[in-house]
């Protein structure tokens, strides 16, 4: 949230950002799509920069033949489509190194190499609404905040675009930051949204 703040700022003051688009995080519904594609989707990727974006874009669309699909790139699980345990990276990567894991969108690193904020608050379902940031500080202490994607450590079965919720415990460390306990290896990974 900070960096997408950050980011407005810095592209704002340097009109790079068009007065009509904000940098934020995704919520988690708008993550699935991004990583599983919608009904239709356009007939190849659309890589745009942000003056192109800001302009109405029309993009020729075809049927999506996989919108169930289980990753960004189908059904089976690929160690070689995702920065994933089996992959034996051990540490993050650049995103791009597994342009076969690309989303239908064109998106790169949905699945694997480290877990994906979104602008979620997770309440027991996979549809909940988009956090409003602007008044965070009417959300409850202790609100449970959602995480896509899996990351590096994950096995290749638990980075997948749909997989069910998991839970886990939080614990507050002497400088007062949050950590994570793990108790399921499901996803998506949920965190406290105190002290964002």
């Amino acid at each position: 949230m900070s960096f997408s703040r950050w980011l407005n700022e810095k592209w704002s003051l340097a009109n790079f950002l068009p007065e009509n688009l904000t940098v934020i995080l995704p919520s988690e519904t708008e993550w699935e799509k991004a990583a599983r594609g919608g009904e239709t989707l356009p007939k190849k990727p659309v890589i745009k920069s942000i003056e192109e974006i800001a302009e109405q874009l029309s993009v020729p669309m075809k049927p999506n033949g996989q919108p169930e699909r289980i990753y960004p790139w189908g059904d089976a699980p690929d160690k070689n489509r995702s920065n994933v345990e089996e992959s034996d990276i051990n540490s993050t990567s650049a995103a791009g190194c597994f342009p076969k894991g690309q989303s239908p969108y064109g998106c790169e690193e949905m699945s694997g190499n480290v877990f994906e904020w979104t602008l979620s608050l997770y309440d027991g379902h996979t549809c909940d609404p988009r956090i409003d940031w602007k008044n965070i500080s009417k959300i409850a202490p202790h609100s449970l905040v959602v995480f896509r994607g899996g990351h590096f450590g994950s096995t290749k079965k638990e980075v997948a675009a749909r997989i069910a919720t998991g839970t886990f415990g939080t614990s507050t460390s002497s400088a007062g930051t949050s950590a994570f306990e793990w108790r399921s290896p499901h996803f998506p990974l949920i965190s406290e949204a105190s002290g964002l």
